[in-house]
């Protein structure tokens, strides 16, 4: 097993295993799990069943890189609820040490999708605007 097949397995077994809890009300982890789900779902035909042909490559990176912002996002409401110095300067999630964080990762995230869908192409698949926009950015 790759490590492209290990991330997709754990981060589907992560999020279905959230959904095994009685739930009595809907809080942020179910609705990124169904939204990571929903991501999922093309992400995983993209790779297994079209195999990264043609425009399934870009639907993969565009998926998968989704799929880890979501992951992040839930993991940093975590860090910062669990450890204790974090919640110390960040007793909620409207504070402001806990919004900067977030709002670094929602910056850095559009832009890592970008270059990972114009980065997986096929040299010969690829328009030549996205090669020659790819090539002035990689220098």
């Amino acid at each position: 097993m790759g490590l492209t097949s290990l991330f997709l397995l754990t981060t589907a077994a992560a999020t279905l295993s959230g959904f095994l809890f009685p739930i009595t009300r809907m809080r942020l982890g179910q609705v990124v799990g169904i939204a990571s789900l929903i991501v999922l779902a093309p992400t995983l035909l993209a790779l297994y069943g079209h195999h990264l042909v043609g425009p399934s490559r870009t639907l993969y990176a565009v998926g998968a890189t989704i799929t880890l912002y979501l992951n992040v996002l839930i993991l940093v409401g975590q860090i910062f609820a669990k450890t204790p110095a974090l919640r110390e300067i960040a007793p909620t999630q409207t504070a402001l040490p806990f919004l900067m964080t977030q709002r670094v990762v929602m910056a850095a995230f559009p832009v890592m999708t970008t270059l990972a869908a114009l980065r997986f192409q096929p040299e010969t698949d690829a328009p030549i605007p996205t090669r020659l926009f790819a090539e002035c950015i990689s220098d």
